[in-house]
């Protein structure tokens, strides 16, 4: 199997276009599409006002090796500290054995709050980011 990002949701809420990432290395990222037409459109993604897990971390009019000339995306990851590689479905989409190099080290001071992020949680975020998007319309 080719190690690229495996699409694990691509939906729509509230009109706007959304879709959740599988990365080889055992993360999430979602990203929400923001039109042309909206005032954040094109905003640094650092400086967006728009909260989520680990605040934004991609903004662009590219992503999945396509060019949206009148879209610009913006996203999040769930590779923080405290996010855990989600192993399971590193080897569902990427085969048994290949996710041996990114068992997490979880030590006794932050066993209780380190946890993996997954799908439905990414979703959330998603339609999170969109309706703020929605509020500042």
């Amino acid at each position: 199997m080719e190690n690229k990002p495996v699409i694990e949701i691509q939906n729509k809420y509230k009109d706007y276009n959304y879709i959740v990432l599988f990365q080889p290395m055992g993360y999430r990222c979602g990203y929400v599409q923001v039109p042309y037409w909206h005032k954040l459109y094109e905003c640094d993604y650092e400086e967006c006002d728009i909260t989520c897990h680990g605040g934004l971390t991609y903004g662009d009019h590219r992503l999945l090796d396509q060019y949206f000339p009148h879209a610009y995306w913006i996203g999040f990851d769930c590779a923080h500290g405290f996010d855990l590689a989600d192993i399971q479905s590193t080897e569902k989409y990427y085969g048994e054995g290949s996710a041996a190099w990114v068992n997490p080290i979880v030590n006794k001071e932050n066993e209780d709050f380190v946890q993996v992020r997954d799908l439905d949680y990414c979703i959330t975020q998603c339609r999170n980011i969109i309706d703020q998007l929605v509020e500042l319309e």
